[in-house]
């Protein structure tokens, strides 16, 4: 199950690139590219975050982990938000700056992938939860109901449309992963959807209580 998994999970960030290098010209295949890449370097922190939740979670702290889960879910939700937000306001002058005058075209399907970068980031804690608890079925339904639509709305709309209509249907994609995998959590714990995208005060105190117990536990520990 965990390879089959990764196997869709790989084609479920990688399969657009196929249907943009055959519909489209190299130079947006190019541009395209380094959007998705721009895109996943926002998944480093998550899979930091996901590597530590695993184990916990397996460890069996299930009812604990599930709060936290949540509370990293909706922190990461936030700082993206406020990161993309940035990346929106200057991205049509800095990509070009950054990457060369011949990646112009990246800043609209950037901002079309937005939403998928915000869906995916708030998800890794989740499925990491999942995983710990053996729920792997769980992570694979959601991703595969996102690849059917990548699939299909990659073959009708980026002939059409071309890299714009990746970007989108990328986004829908995960945006239906999301919905799949907080309706699951927030029915077997009885959470508001608030509770996933609603970074509130009390948030900041559980993390720095959460730091404070970390560093305390390995000052005991050395």
């Amino acid at each position: 199950l965990v390879f089959a998994g990764n196997v869709v999970y790989f084609l479920l960030y990688r399969v657009d690139y196929l249907f943009v290098e055959k519909y489209c010209s190299l130079e947006q295949l190019g541009n395209y590219i380094q959007v998705s890449k721009l895109g996943h370097l926002f998944f480093i922190l998550p899979t930091i975050l996901a590597s530590a939740v695993f184990p916990l979670t397996a460890g069996g702290k299930g009812g604990n982990m599930a709060e936290l889960s949540a509370l990293l879910s909706r922190t990461l939700f936030f700082i993206y938000l406020l990161a993309c937000g940035v990346l929106v306001i200057t991205g049509k002058w800095l990509f070009p700056f950054a990457f060369g005058e011949s990646f112009s075209e990246m800043y609209q399907p950037f901002l079309f992938l937005i939403p998928g970068i915000l869906s995916l980031s708030g998800l890794f804690t989740l499925t990491a939860y999942f995983a710990g608890k053996g729920q792997v079925k769980t992570n694979i339904i959601g991703s595969v109901y996102a690849l059917g639509i990548i699939l299909a709305g990659d073959f009708i709309f980026i002939p059409l449309y071309g890299i714009n209509a990746a970007a989108v249907v990328s986004s829908i994609g995960y945006m239906v992963y999301q919905a799949y995998i907080v309706t699951v959590f927030k029915k077997e714990f009885n959470m508001p959807l608030s509770r996933f995208f609603l970074f509130r005060n009390s948030d900041i105190h559980q993390i720095k209580n959460g730091i404070g117990a970390l560093l305390t536990k390995d000052n005991r520990v050395s």
